[in-house]
């Protein structure tokens, strides 16, 4: 059995949680061990994104500079 935490929260937000928790058949721990999980894949898939969107601009900037640099006015 993995070793266990306690985490301190809000009375109503325990609440909220073990309702959401019913609702998917599933034990608060194993919710919680789900949004741990998504939050994770979501943050590596921003972080792609901004990879990205960096190489990107990158290569526009690139362009622009190869673009300037011809010679044509």
């Amino acid at each position: 059995m993995a070793e266990t935490a306690t985490i301190r929260v809000d009375r109503d937000v325990r609440d909220q949680l073990a309702l959401v928790a019913e609702q998917n058949g599933i034990s608060l721990a194993g919710l919680l061990r789900r949004y741990a999980r998504e939050q994770m894949l979501e943050s590596e898939r921003a972080a792609r994104r901004l990879a990205d969107a960096s190489s990107e601009a990158i290569a526009e900037q690139d362009d622009w500079d190869s673009t300037v640099g011809d010679g044509i006015t």
